[in-house]
């Protein structure tokens, strides 16, 4: 059993989707308590729904998903990078 428990924060896009399923692979080394997901990249729910198909793309466990802001601390609105990431992350 893996000794390091982590909990993943992440805004779910490309890049994160990647680390999350090599995580989520990696069960000898770490054990994935709780992924949180925030806006960033793409709008909440199409985070949320990325971080849910990649723990399902992992093929071993899977860990709670919980959701987290929709727009920064800081600011009133949230800016994505659609043109980036694509219209799904």
């Amino acid at each position: 059993m893996a000794e390091r428990r982590l909990i993943l924060d992440t805004d779910t896009g490309s890049d994160d989707v990647w680390a999350l399923v090599e995580a989520l692979r990696a069960t000898d080394i770490v054990r994935v308590e709780a992924i949180t997901v925030v806006c960033g990249n793409l709008p909440l729910d199409l985070c949320v729904k990325n971080a849910m198909l990649a723990s399902d793309a992992a093929g071993t466990y899977t860990p709670p998903v919980y959701r987290g802001m929709e727009r920064p601390i800081m600011r009133r609105f949230a800016e994505y990078a659609l043109d980036v990431h694509g219209e799904d992350g």
